[in-house]
Parts: C-alpha cells; structure tokens; sequence
C-alpha cells in the first residue's frame, strides 16, 4: 500500500525525532510566537526612516517585554511599512539570515502548518513568523547546525521599535537606493583592507599612504549617508598611520646610527672625509627641524636619537595639522601630560634601542626611563624633581618611558 506523500513526511518527521519527543512537542505545539500582529501598511505609509539616537532597541514584536534582536546605530536606514500603537513596523533587510528546521520542508515547499521561523538555528532563540503549508522557500543548510535551513525573511516577518526615535527622511526609494550603495560599498571596503595590508608589508621608504587616502576620501565623499562605515574606515586609516610613524621612526633610528658610526670613522681619502661632513650636516639639518633647545651630551649620537624621534612624531602629528609649528605639537601633548616626582639618574646603556638616557628613581629603586629634547636631564642629575611627562614607547624595556616636556 502507497501512503500519501504527507503522511509519509509526518512519519518520517516522528522517526527524527524520535530520540527527543520533548523537541518534537515543542516544535510543533509551542505558542509563544510574538509576531502574530496585524500591520497596518499602504504604499502611502511605507517610508524610509532613520534613526534618531544611539542604542534603540530593534524588537521582534510591538511590546517592551518583547526580545531585542539587536540595538541599532544613530543614522541607521530603515524601511517602515507600517505601525502598531507606539511602534512602526520594520521590513528586514533581505540579507537578514533567518531559519526554519528542516525536516519541515521537501523539494523546497513547505509541508506542514504553523512552522515556526527563528532568529538563529535553535529551539531556543526568538519566533519571528510562521509559514504555512504549501509555502515556497528558498535556502541553504546551516553551516553551524546542518538540522536548519538559513532563508531570507519571509514577506510577513517585521521588527518593530518606538516611533519617537524614527525621523521620516523620504519614500521607499530612498532605502532601496541605499542597499545598492551599501553593496558598492563593501565592495570597496574589501580593496581598503587589501591595500592597507599591501602597504604594512612595505618598507618605510615604499608606503605610499596617499593612496589609502583617496579611498578613504572617497568613502566620505561618495556615501555620505553611512556614517559608522565613514567612522570605520577613518579608524583603519589611523591604524595605518601609526603602522607608518611606528616604521619612520625605526628607518630614522637606523639611518642615524648608520651615519654616526660614519662620522667617527677615521676617512681614509678626502672623498670619503667630504662624504661624511656631507651626512653630518644633514644630520644636523634633520635635528635643526625639531626647532627645541639642544641637549648637552658627548656624542653625535646621544644629540640625534632623541630629536630624530620626537622630530618623526611631529611630522605624523602634522598630517592633521599641517604647517602648524613642532611648539603647538608640544602644546597640545601637555593637555594629556602627567607629573611625576623622584630622583634623576644616568642611565648607563649602550644599546641603540634603550628608551631613555636617564631613570626616574623613587626611594632608590628605578621607576621610568626619561628623554628630552626640552629639558636638559643631565643638569637636574642627582636632584629630586617634578616633571611634567607623556608616554612614550618602551621598546620592551623593565620600565615606562616617558618624554619629560618641563622640570621643576
């Protein structure tokens, strides 16, 4: 005898569930679906919305007890086709990935009554719809729980949240638009990140961080509505720039200490003697820059570092303030500045990537790594004093280091 194709999906159903009855029960009798609400909607009520503050609750019925799906950004879009009391009713972006089990549908059609739609691949997570008998859908199984079908929003599932935090912005249109830019623009974030992680491979000399400029550029100029994407990508570009200054200062380091070693080398001919008063004036060019008092020390070296590094900071600092002078780079550092008190003490290193010429100590034990190009430490050598200091970095080294802008 040949069963009828439903009785033969029921009985198949029954046998999956055979292991777990409790499931099967819940699945199929469970009534607490909280998005059964009649909506109101005409295509003269359908408009695009935007949100109007930061932290509004997205819910999947009109109802503060309701389940929040997620908590929405400040000039998020959002397409309103209808309201319920003190509610609109929200259509889901159609990339919204929603989930119904399996077992319910064969050959794509949906073969029982009342199946329940989720947010996520589990009997746990919130009903957002159900589907009916005979219903046509069109999925893909659950990468995480291959006992679930991930399908788009069916037409009858809405979000709601409270209507005094929309703003009316314009038609249906508007939303419809903005999808499509939304998409050209992940497209164009995908060529932001591989160019920025081109550019970090380079070496100092070969970034040209201009061109991530032009990207990001042409994100705030070309899509103007997407505020948080606009936050992101000036976010990688920073992340960029530091990547960039971090680099600059280890070529400048390196470059320094290369000619040092040139300029107290003995020349062996006249040309190589001309070579290295050539790089010694450079150098001394470089450290004239810094436009901030010289440090009286014994070596070339000792006199370049430090002005080399806090000259390569002004010059990161200047890509957002451009032609403003090294003495307002300063100004602005002691707005973040700290004090710190205790004893100066000569710090004997000989390593090239030491932090500092000079220890704070505080009760005889060392406690910070000092450098300055504004103050000279080594007059204030053996004295308790009060330093007025930012951050700098440590290269690894047992203590903080810090940048000493005044003395007292």
């Amino acid at each position: 005898m040949k069963l009828p194709l439903s009785l033969t999906f029921l009985l198949a159903l029954s046998a999956s569930f055979a292991n777990n009855p409790a499931d099967f029960q819940k699945t199929i009798t469970e009534t607490e679906y909280a998005n059964s609400y009649d909506v109101p909607s005409t295509s003269a009520f359908t408009f695009t919305g935007k949100v109007s503050s930061k932290g509004v609750r997205l819910r999947t019925s009109p109802d503060l007890d309701s389940h929040v799906l997620r908590e929405l950004n400040q000039d998020d879009y959002l397409l309103i086709v209808g309201e319920v009391e003190n509610f609109y009713a929200v259509q889901p972006n159609p990339n919204t990935p929603l989930y119904i089990f399996r077992s319910f549908v064969l050959d794509g059609v949906v073969e029982a009554q009342n199946v329940n739609v989720r947010m996520g691949p589990s009997l746990s997570d919130p009903i957002v719809a159900r589907l009916q008998s005979g219903t046509t859908v069109h999925g893909k199984v659950c990468s995480s729980n291959a006992k679930w079908l991930e399908i788009s929003p069916p037409e009858n599932v809405h979000f709601y949240l409270a209507k005094d935090y929309v703003e009316k912005v314009g038609g249906p249109q508007i939303i419809h638009n903005l999808h499509a830019q939304k998409e050209s623009l992940d497209e164009l974030f995908v060529s932001l990140h591989i160019a920025i992680n081109e550019q970090k491979q380079k070496n100092y000399e070969e970034m040209q961080i201009q061109e991530i400029e032009r990207i990001i550029e042409k994100v705030r100029s070309e899509y103007p509505s997407f505020k948080s994407d606009i936050r992101k990508a000036e976010e990688l570009f920073h992340g960029l720039k530091e990547h960039f200054l971090a680099k600059k200062v280890a070529f400048l380091e390196k470059q320094m200490h290369a000619d040092v070693i040139t300029v107290n080398d003995e020349p062996s001919n006249k040309a190589s003697s001309t070579s290295s008063e050539n790089r010694s004036e450079k150098l001394e060019a470089v450290a004239a820059q810094a436009e901030s008092p010289a440090r009286i020390e014994t070596t070339p070296e000792a006199v370049l570092k430090w002005k080399n590094i806090e000259y390569a900071r002004y010059l990161g600092w200047t890509e957002e303030h451009p032609e403003q002078p090294i003495s307002d780079f300063y100004n602005e550092e002691r707005l973040t500045a700290t004090r710190l008190t205790g004893e100066i003490a000569a710090f004997e290193c000989n390593l090239s990537a030491r932090p500092g010429d000079f220890l704070l100590k505080q009760k005889g034990l060392a406690v910070a790594y000092l450098y300055s190009t504004l103050v000279d430490l080594s007059d204030l050598e053996g004295k308790e004093v009060s330093l007025v200091v930012v951050p700098r970095p440590n290269n690894d080294f047992a203590f903080p280091t810090y940048f000493v802008i005044a003395a007292e």
